[in-house]
């Protein structure tokens, strides 16, 4: 039987310092879209006429932000 360390892919430094790297570009990146939607809001929900459809301008955005996520991860598998 062999032990959970042997299977394990091991990782060099400078691997783990691009992966890090990738991760907190991907954070950054999600961090600054709502930082953006957050600040467009008054000025996107002014333009439909009206805080009655601030709500709806949230969940729409909300909704295609989800719906966008599986297809980012789907186009970045580099298996398929």
């Amino acid at each position: 039987m062999t032990s959970a360390d042997e299977t394990r892919p091991h990782l060099s430094h400078q691997q783990i310092l691009l992966l890090m790297a990738g991760l907190m570009t991907g954070m950054l990146l999600a961090a600054l879209d709502q930082t953006i939607v957050g600040t467009a809001l008054p000025t996107i929900v002014g333009e439909l006429g009206g805080i009655d459809h601030y709500s709806w301008v949230v969940t729409a955005y909300l909704l295609a932000s989800t719906a966008s996520t599986p297809l980012y991860g789907k186009i970045s598998d580099p298996r398929t």
